[in-house]
């Protein structure tokens, strides 16, 4: 959009780019296409990007982004107060790695984002690692992301689609942010590892993620397995005061209305998706499918699973509450975090990031 490549150390403020922007191959974006590793620090501060982002992808790439397409800077980059209200187009004969609406892939760095958003559509049918906000962070990239969102209508990817982030490798802390839309849909039926979360799909960080004071709202996510209300695979870290709030998840297998397969530490979350599967449940639970080792406190989720409740090969998860009591007598949620602490009633977030209309 305005900027194609970034080669050295900059800082970008208080500036826009208003327009379409199409390109043969990826990395294509609304304001910056790509930040190269010969910069080390790199700054944005009051920008944003408005229109639309058609990525034609004639041969194969990466990086698709409402508001930057690929960073693999060999320092650290940071956006504030910038946003992306743009149209994401990626329907290509080649396979688009790594959509985001705010950016799209990310390589080596350190990634800061503080107030920042996206609000508009991502229209995608052959792609992977597709998130409302952030597509895929690889290995040794770690993310801080505090008052972000990504709103958006529908979400569809071959594998790893999410509402927020469809795929962070390394560690990251996540503070106040959330993601709405209303259907994400994963479009390889056969995937076994597919992968589809409400606010981020998959994790491979054993360094250990952090999200606290986030949430998910949507209408349905369809996937073949490994899908969930906020996300469906995280192997260490914790979530602290969260939720996802939702109709359906519908699949065959390894489905949680917060997470479906869980080794983190969960405290004060809940969850309402129903859980809708074909045949007999298999690793499925109204708040987690299936668990490690993990501890967790006053989490609930809000619907009954029909079927067995054994989590098959798995540990049993006990004690998640179906009727949401108990938040001033013994569960301890923070009035300071909470509003709406009343027994058989769904609590929100307090402070939550304004969305740029």
């Amino acid at each position: 959009g305005l900027i194609g490549a970034i080669n050295g150390d900059s800082s970008v403020e208080n500036s826009y780019f208003n327009g379409n922007v199409i390109g043969n191959k990826c990395p294509v974006a609304g304001f910056v296409a790509t930040v190269y590793n010969s910069a080390s620090d790199v700054t944005f501060n009051g920008c944003y990007s408005d229109g639309s982002v058609n990525c034609l992808n004639e041969s194969a790439g990466v990086g698709l982004g409402g508001f930057v397409g690929l960073v693999e800077c060999s320092g650290s980059a940071t956006f504030e107060n910038s946003y992306s209200k743009v149209d994401v187009v990626s329907n290509p004969a080649n396979e688009v790695s790594g959509i985001g609406g705010f950016v799209g892939s990310v390589y080596t760095c350190s990634l800061n984002f503080k107030e920042c958003g996206f609000n508009g559509t991502i229209d995608s049918t052959n792609a992977v690692y597709v998130g409302g906000f952030m597509g895929i962070t690889n290995n040794g990239v770690v993310v801080l992301a505090e008052d972000c969102y990504a709103v958006l209508e529908d979400i569809k990817a071959n594998t790893h689609g999410a509402g927020f982030a469809a795929y962070c490798y390394s560690s990251g802390t996540f503070t106040r942010c959330f993601a709405k839309f209303n259907d994400l849909e994963l479009l390889d039926t056969t995937a076994y590892y597919a992968y589809a979360g409400g606010f981020m799909a998959r994790s491979n960080s054993y360094g250990g993620l952090k999200f606290n004071q986030c949430y998910s709202e949507f209408n349905t996510i369809t996937a073949s397995q490994y899908l969930a209300g906020f996300i469906p695979n995280m192997q260490n870290g914790t979530i602290k005061n969260c939720y996802a709030s939702g109709t359906s998840l519908i699949g065959s297998g390894y489905m949680g209305g917060f997470m479906a397969v869980c080794e983190a530490h969960p405290y004060y979350c809940y969850s309402t998706a129903d859980i809708v599967y074909p045949g007999s449940p298999f690793r499925c639970g109204t708040f987690i499918g299936q668990a490690f080792t993990m501890t967790y406190t006053s989490c609930f989720s809000t619907v009954e699973l029909t079927g067995s409740k054994t989590l098959s090969g798995s540990e049993t998860v006990s004690g998640c509450y179906t009727s949401p009591s108990g938040y001033n007598s013994g569960w301890y949620w923070d009035s300071d975090i909470w509003d709406n602490l009343v027994d058989n009633s769904l609590p929100t977030l307090k402070g939550m990031p304004v969305v740029n209309e």
